[in-house]
Parts: C-alpha cells; sequence; structure tokens
C-alpha cells in the first residue's frame, strides 16, 4: 500500500474533518499564544546591512518596534565591535513612514568616539527607522540603546520576530490548509 493510498484512507475515516479541525485550531491557538507574550514584551528587533558604496563601506541598521508599546527619547547607538580597529563616520537618521519625526525634538545624529549616537524621539508599534554610518576598517558593529527609564530587548532579525509580522498571513494560510483539508474530505468521501 503506498502513501498515497494511506492518505487517502486516513481521510476517509467519518473523524477525519474531526482531527483536522482540531489540530488546526491547535496550531493557531498556540501561535497566538505565543505571539502575544512576545508582543506583550518590550522587543526591537533590528537587522545590520553591510555593503561597499562608492568604494566606502556603508552599513545600514534597520529598527522595527514589533511590540505594541511606545517608545518615547529611545538613543540607539552603533557602536564598533570591542577591541577591533575601526573609525566611523557620516551617521544619519531615516525615518520610515507613517513617522514624521517632530522638528522641534529631532536631533542630528553624531559620533561618538567609538559610536554613532541616534536620537529616535517616538518609535511607535510595527513602525521602523533606518541608522546609517559609513565605516574605515572590518570591524563588524553592534546596536546598542539607552533608556535610562525602561528595558528594552534588542533582538537581531529571527524566525520569532518574523513569526510577530506575519501572524496574519500565517492564519490565513491555516485557514486556508483548513479548508482545503474538509474539501478534499468531501471530495474523497463517498
Amino acid at each position: 500500500m503506498s502513501i498515497r493510498d494511506k492518505v487517502v484512507k486516513t481521510l476517509r475515516l467519518k473523524e477525519a474533518p474531526y482531527a483536522v479541525t482540531l489540530l488546526v485550531a491547535a496550531l493557531g491557538w498556540s501561535l497566538t499564544q505565543a505571539i502575544g507574550r512576545l508582543t506583550e514584551m518590550p522587543i526591537i528587533e533590528y537587522k545590520l546591512h553591510d555593503r561597499i558604496d562608492h568604494g566606502t563601506r556603508l552599513v545600514t541598521c534597520e529598527v522595527t518596534n514589533i511590540c505594541g508599546k511606545v517608545f518615547r527619547n529611545l538613543n540607539l547607538y552603533l557602536t564598533v565591535e570591542e577591541g577591533k580597529p575601526a573609525t566611523i563616520s557620516d551617521p544619519e537618521i531615516g525615518f520610515v513612514k507613517p513617522i514624521m519625526p517632530d522638528p522641534f525634538q529631532s536631533r542630528a545624529a553624531y559620533t561618538q568616539g567609538r559610536n554613532a549616537a541616534y536620537f529616535v524621539p517616538e518609535l511607535q508599534p510595527f513602525c521602523s527607522t533606518l541608522l546609517e554610518v559609513r565605516v574605515d576598517g572590518a570591524a563588524a558593529l553592534e546596536l546598542r540603546y539607552y533608556s535610562g527609564s525602561e528595558t528594552i530587548r534588542l533582538i537581531e532579525r529571527s524566525f520569532q520576530t518574523w513569526l510577530v509580522k506575519n501572524e496574519i498571513e500565517i492564519m490565513i494560510g491555516l485557514f486556508a490548509f483548513w479548508l482545503f483539508m474538509l474539501m478534499l474530505y468531501v471530495i474523497l468521501v463517498p
């Protein structure tokens, strides 16, 4: 008996729709619980992009608030890796729509020793900002922050952050899978 025959035989069982429904419901519940816990924590996702632009090394860091909290007066720093020789220059900050920085609160990015310092007056949920700096040397850069009033988790882009950012699409996919399986059951069961 082939695998296809076993799958068809299993789908023809009277309990198959109930088992598929319970499986999809359990997956959906587990997913929403995990994502709910992640979005309750103060988490900022970041991704460092390193490229050569006109013969100069350019490092860009995309910083995204992936929780339901608004971060205010956030000081972010791109820091040269400890013990590695490199110099940084020309730091710039860019706000991604829909963020419009307050011109009265905004401060220009600047270099401070082995750091590029950026001030973000407000980072709303699921909004991003771009930090950019030119680097002379091969040392890696690290993202750090200072916030006198709260603790924040900086997490590099990963599967966890992907789940949070794509929760709706995943749930729609689970629903489509459930509908497909039920339709397959209706077709295969005489």
